[in-house]
């Protein structure tokens, strides 16, 4: 297991330890574990090559990005769906009922909103951005962008679900 910052972490419920052993430095990324802290079952691999990882704020999902995709299912085992591509961060919305993901700068550093109930496409909100925080109640999300006027313009946006 590795000691790197998001190399582990806990659900929020205390449930689930979700955990990457075979960390490369040179990738960032290893294989992804699960295992419930409830039980004595043995750990569940999920991922390959992961390199971003984060459970839902009731600990019923998890969020992964393998190789560049970004995955979202029901803990432990899913299934898995993948959501985007060229993925760099997510965050679920506190109900769970959304991801937040930022692409890759090479990928524009777009941030897409996307269902995690339904398969349907996920929606754009901006290109080129820095930072992001989605509200406590989940209604919106403040966003950085990089605006070539200025180094960076503060935006909010509604999540108009």
């Amino acid at each position: 297991m590795t000691n790197t910052p998001g190399g582990w972490l806990v659900s929020p419920d205390g449930r689930w330890v979700m955990y990457l052993t075979g960390y490369t430095l040179a990738d960032r990324a290893g294989q992804l574990h699960v295992a419930d802290l409830t039980t004595d079952a043995k750990p569940v691999k999920l991922g390959e090559h992961v390199s971003y990882v984060l459970a839902s704020d009731d600990g019923s999902q998890i969020a992964f990005v393998e190789a560049g995709t970004l995955k979202v299912g029901p803990l432990p085992q899913g299934p898995f769906r993948a959501i985007g591509g060229e993925v760099a961060t997510a965050d679920f919305t506190p109900d769970g009922g959304h991801v937040i993901y930022r692409r890759t700068l090479s990928a524009a550093g777009g941030l897409l909103v996307a269902s995690t109930k339904e398969a349907s496409e996920p929606r754009k909100l901006a290109d080129q951005v820095g930072r992001y925080k989605v509200s406590p109640d989940g209604k919106h999300i403040a966003f950085t962008v990089r605006s070539p006027a200025t180094r960076a313009v503060a935006r909010a946006s509604p999540l108009g679900r």
